[in-house]
């Protein structure tokens, strides 16, 4: 990353199914996939699901979300776009909940 360039937050219109299924959850010490829900995946290395086979194209963490954590995930995996992991439950509780009505 170039020294004077900062993260930032930025929206963006995204297909949400299509991003929860490409995306690797980081936990403590290990990642899972938001696809199959298969746990202990390296987050340092992999590219894909070892069950599932799905790309990885997102990643985001449990813990919380920070602009320090998400500058962490972005030096450990800035082939990975960074997003955060609530907004995403947030729109999918929203879909779901429309579905029901």
């Amino acid at each position: 990353m170039d020294k004077n360039a900062s993260l930032i937050r930025i929206w963006k219109e995204e297909d949400i199914h299509f991003v929860n299924d490409h995306l690797l959850i980081v936990g403590d010490p290990d990642g899972a996939c938001s696809k199959c829900k298969e746990m202990g995946i390296n987050v340092s290395t992999a590219k894909t699901c070892p069950e599932c086979k799905t790309e990885f194209k997102y990643i985001a963490s449990r813990v919380n979300s920070s602009s320090k954590q998400a500058s962490r995930l972005h030096s450990k995996r800035p082939d990975l776009t960074v997003i955060d992991l609530a907004d995403v439950k947030e729109v999918l509780a929203r879909d779901n909940a429309n579905k029901l009505f």
